[in-house]
């Protein structure tokens, strides 16, 4: 849904009403066309830790039990945190400075136990009973310790903030940067958010040979495979039919973003038509990729020959003063006369 103001504890809250009078209706979407809703944690509790997140837990559970009740086709509710407060400690805001900021994530981790742990108050199994909540988890975990960088290489720097606690455009980029991450590579998000017909991009879908000498192997055709998601792609196979066979760069893994290359060739045991296919098959959920293939084998052509010209005329250069050849007479009459001189020394 789009995102809002801070959401009341009950459903009658004016909150709920603007999301549903005003919100939703500007995205030309009716509240039983809701099936999935991004919820950001943002309180700010009181008193000291973990007592003033227990508050925090228990309005984040009202909160799915509203959607529950507002949205009655909602089936998924992501709960993420805020991002780190650090650099506003000090400034009077009193809004998620530290360590407000890193103990909100307790609040959403206790929410969500509590629905894994069986309360009847946060039921989104209808065999278990009646439903009160979509199913909750954990949306993209988006504190990090300032400048000191998690596990996956995230800092939060001062520059990337408008007044220390809320972020500039800069880390506005970054957070929805995460959230867009977080859809395209969770497994309960992917199937719907990304287009299944575009996960893995293929340069072609088919490759003609057209006639080919059998045994003979044609030139290679390229096909470009590229993994269009923000996670590796496991590729288990890649194979063809009889006729045609491949070579390629991809390996078991093309890492998220990147390309490998297959190249095919056509290699006919008989004459006659082909079709076949080339076949990737990959943890993609449009697995298998199929690129289609076609060709003629043809018999081998008998060598055909030619000649430039029906006849030859050939000619010689002038030999001493007269315009003979040799192996003319005046060459046996030349011949005659030095023998004589050999016979006078």
């Amino acid at each position: 849904m789009p995102s809002s103001p801070p959401i009341g504890r009950t459903s009658a809250s004016e909150t709920w009403t603007s999301i549903i009078n005003y919100l939703l209706p500007q995205s030309g979407v009716t509240a039983n066309q809701v099936v999935a809703a991004w919820v950001k944690s943002l309180d700010t509790p009181s008193g000291s830790f973990p007592s003033n997140e227990s508050q925090t837990q228990a309005d984040l559970e009202s909160i799915a039990q509203n959607l529950h009740t507002l949205f009655p086709n909602l089936q998924l509710a992501y709960f993420a945190t805020t991002i780190y407060g650090g650099y506003g400690n000090g400034t009077g805001s009193g809004q998620q400075g530290e360590p407000n900021s890193y103990e909100g994530g307790f609040a959403v981790k206790w929410a969500i136990q509590d629905q894994i742990d069986g309360n009847a108050n946060l039921n989104f199994n209808p065999a278990l009973g009646p439903v009160l909540a979509p199913w909750m988890s954990w949306g993209s975990y988006e504190w990090a310790n300032g400048l000191l960088a998690r596990g996956d290489g995230l800092v939060w720097a001062c520059a990337e903030y408008l007044d220390g606690i809320h972020p500039n455009t800069l880390g506005r980029e970054k957070v929805s940067n995460l959230m867009l991450n977080f859809f395209k590579t969770d497994d309960t998000t992917r199937p719907w958010y990304l287009d299944p017909t575009k996960l893995v991009l293929l340069s072609s879908t088919n490759l003609a040979f057209g006639d080919q000498v059998v045994g003979v192997a044609s030139i290679p055709q390229n096909v470009q495979v590229t993994n269009n998601q923000a996670l590796p792609l496991n590729i288990t196979s890649i194979s063809t039919t009889a006729g045609f066979a491949q070579t390629d760069t991809c390996g078991s893994v093309v890492i998220a973003g990147g390309s490998c290359t297959v190249s095919v060739t056509f290699d006919p045991a008989t004459t006659g038509a082909y079709t076949g296919s080339l076949t990737i098959a990959d943890d993609a959920a449009s697995s298998p990729q199929v690129v289609t293939l076609s060709g003629t084998g043809i018999a081998s052509a008998a060598p055909v020959v030619s000649l430039s010209s029906a006849s030859l005329s050939f000619t010689c250069p002038g030999y001493w003063h007269q315009q003979r050849c040799p192996g003319s007479d005046i060459d046996e009459h030349r011949n005659r006369r030095l023998s004589r001189f050999r016979y006078l020394r």
